[in-house]
């Protein structure tokens, strides 16, 4: 499935510290934008998952099928964050 969304400049997975991989979305690969957990605790971009769910009703990862997604704030939280501190620290000054 191709990307829905565009990571902001400079932070394509590429570019992420190892440790950040783990704040990579399963379905599109780049960071998540507007995270959103499953059951089975398996993680996702909010329009990756929904676009997703409109042909199938289970887990793009480990199969289990999916009752209940809810928003993980503190995740999302963390990674506005961790962007706008990374943009602030990469502009150029002109």
């Amino acid at each position: 499935m191709a990307s829905l969304q565009e990571p902001p400049a400079g932070l394509e997975d590429e570019s992420l510290p190892n440790a950040f991989v783990h704040l990579t979305c399963g379905i599109c690969r780049l960071i998540f934008i507007d995270p959103i957990n499953l059951d089975c605790e398996h993680c996702f971009c909010k329009v990756c998952i929904n676009e997703w769910a409109k042909t199938n009703d289970n887990c793009p990862l480990c199969r289990k099928v999916v009752e209940n997604k809810h928003g993980n704030i503190a995740l999302k939280n963390f990674i506005e964050t961790w962007v706008e501190d990374t943009m602030t620290e990469t502009k150029v000054i002109y």
